[in-house]
């Protein structure tokens, strides 16, 4: 049984070996278009494994300031909910480290994946 994954990447070996054909406009289009269908598959696959690693780290805060930057940071102050979860609004402080700030959500991500990594 084959799986999505390896679907695209036969697809991808058949797009590697092909050779776009310039007098035919239609055919090197194509092909230039399923190269990028194909990175924007490469990109959500990427995009999906960030926010599962997110998603299973316990106290940890994606955060944003108003410039643009963005930061993963374990380190600060937040309430225990109860078992039923939190029912009213909750204060929660975070403390970014300068060097943690990233101008991209990616790469914010990618860091603190890294860092947890290397503990």
């Amino acid at each position: 049984m084959t799986t999505t994954r390896d679907n695209v990447e036969q697809i991808r070996r058949a797009w590697r070996s092909a050779k776009p054909k310039d007098s035919n406009p239609a055919w090197k289009n194509s092909h230039m278009d399923i190269g990028r269908l194909l990175d924007f598959i490469d990109t959500m696959a990427s995009d999906s494994a960030r926010i599962d690693w997110l998603g299973g780290q316990q106290g940890v805060n994606l955060v944003s300031d108003d410039g643009g930057k963005w930061a993963v940071s374990g380190d600060g102050f937040q309430p225990v909910p109860e078992d039923g979860g939190f029912t009213e609004t909750v204060s929660i402080t975070t403390f970014v480290d300068p060097d943690e700030w990233r101008g991209d959500i990616r790469e914010a991500i990618d860091a603190a994946r890294l860092s947890m990594q290397q503990e």
